[in-house]
């Protein structure tokens, strides 16, 4: 049973990563002059049919259309992951987790702005009976006690009580909430790989996450920096404790007096050294294209399901943000140029095929 299991994942997994768009599919999205127009395209030549056969694409909206893509995420990882006897169940419940993470901090930046008047939609609707979240409450919440009370019973709750606002005047405490939501996410996460990989397995996977962490908290430096000029104490706070950079590597970077000079503490780190030379828009971006990158090519060679199977969920997981960008961008009325440059250069450079 175990090797055949871990045959199906492989096979399978490579073969839903044979249905992903391809540089044709993205040129003929970025034609596209409204939200509506890429519904269409996507229900007519894409997998993504699976999730809009039903839905009027002549009619949908941003958020419809959001919540379908983000359905096709969720669907196709849960399918693929009864296969892996390892860590299958865990993959659903990582989704899940990350996707409610971005919808609490998504109301808070909601509080934060005064601006409660627009819905989303962000659970899907084959992960819904999954989550303990009341997201309805979620939708039309105007104050943090009633975000408190949306999130009671969670694993969220105690987080988020540790950083209630003194008073209604009072900004939410963004920055602060977003490290310690990310922190149970992969503590969570890293407690799995240890307690049921081992060998190869646990070692592509640390790899993976690590470098993923490593990218993530450079970004978190420089935009601390750049945004709220945070001190150094106040940055090292904010950093999420796992990843391969040693402690004084990220400490320099706290401590750096500019941009310029963090980014060159971090070109002299091993994954620094493989990413910074790639062209961005931002550092944010770097993680969704060294993930692409490096999940690529092991979705093709690794042996390991679970390395497969976490593979092709970030590189759906990046087809979907790239995608929701261009919705955004198409939404904005944004030129085709403008737009094709906020997306992963490499759909366009002939190797993603």
């Amino acid at each position: 049973m175990g090797q055949t299991s871990s045959n199906a994942v492989l096979s399978k997994a490579r073969a839903l990563y044979g249905q992903r768009l391809r540089f044709e599919d993205w040129m003929a999205l970025l034609d596209c002059s409204s939200v509506n127009d890429i519904a269409t395209y996507l229900k007519a030549h894409t997998a993504y049919r699976s999730v809009l056969v039903s839905i009027d694409e002549f009619h949908i909206h941003r958020g419809q259309l959001e919540a379908c893509l983000r359905e096709r995420l969720f669907s196709e990882s849960a399918k693929l992951a009864r296969y892996d006897l390892n860590l299958g169940e865990h993959v659903s419940a990582y989704l899940l987790q990350k996707l409610e993470i971005q919808m609490i901090l998504r109301c808070i930046t909601r509080l934060n702005s005064g601006q409660m008047e627009d819905p989303f939609f962000l659970i899907p609707e084959s992960a819904a009976h999954q989550t303990e979240i009341d997201e309805k409450a979620l939708h039309t919440l105007s104050s943090y006690d009633q975000l408190l009370h949306a999130l009671s019973h969670t694993q969220y709750e105690k987080i988020l009580l540790a950083f209630a606002p003194k008073n209604s005047e009072e900004q939410v405490d963004y920055t602060g909430i977003e490290s310690a939501l990310w922190i149970d996410l992969f503590q969570r996460l890293y407690q799995v790989i240890y307690r049921e990989t081992k060998g190869q397995t646990r070692e592509e996977l640390l790899r993976i996450f690590d470098d993923y962490i490593d990218l993530n908290n450079y970004s978190r430096i420089i935009r601390l920096k750049r945004t709220y000029h945070a001190d150094p104490d106040q940055i090292k706070s904010l950093l999420l404790p796992f990843g391969s950079l040693k402690k004084e590597t990220l400490d320099r970077m706290a401590a750096a007096e500019s941009d310029k000079e963090a980014t060159e503490i971090m070109q002299t780190t091993r994954v620094g050294k493989r990413t910074l030379s790639t062209p961005h828009q931002d550092p944010d971006d770097l993680i969704f294209y060294i993930e692409y990158h490096d999940c690529r090519k092991k979705i093709r060679f690794s042996p390991n399901p679970s390395v497969v199977l976490f593979s092709y969920v970030f590189l759906l997981q990046s087809e979907l943000h790239d995608l929701t960008t261009l919705v955004e961008g198409v939404r904005y009325q944004l030129q085709k140029a403008e737009i094709q440059n906020l997306l992963n250069p490499e759909r366009f450079s002939g190797r993603s095929s």
